[in-house]
């Protein structure tokens, strides 16, 4: 996750920084196409077929991108306005704000789950 927020954070930081638009259009087909495949990801997860004792795991994988989601759908909005702001003033200048962070704010209870996985399958061979 650190390196995706690396990348997104120099990709649009860069982008802006140059004033001109392809970089900034760039960056943000960059931005949607993660979101996609996010979306996509979590649609794969949803459909795998996975053994009972695996289901709740699965489910809350499902879960691991929310705050990615949350993350964007707050800083899309956000950025919009800032750049309407700056074109609306005399002398057409946009400084856009931009702090984006992944997280996986349930990775404790994945990794709970997965804990709980091993002592099962241990248990079992023994």
């Amino acid at each position: 996750m650190d390196a995706a927020t690396a990348i997104m954070s120099d990709s649009v930081s860069h982008a802006f920084e140059s004033g001109v638009p392809e970089p900034i259009i760039d960056a943000a087909r960059q931005l949607g196409k993660l979101y996609r495949e996010a979306l996509n990801t979590i649609a794969r997860m949803r459909r795998a077929n996975v053994a009972a004792d695996c289901k709740a795991l699965r489910a809350e994988l499902t879960h691991a991108y929310d705050d990615f989601f949350t993350e964007i759908d707050g800083f899309v909005p956000e950025v919009r306005s800032q750049i309407a702001e700056g074109l609306a003033r005399p002398e057409p200048t946009v400084r856009v704000l931009f702090t984006f962070t992944f997280r996986v704010t349930n990775m404790p209870r994945i990794r709970e789950l997965i804990l709980q996985l091993k002592a099962k399958r241990k248990a079992e061979s023994a």
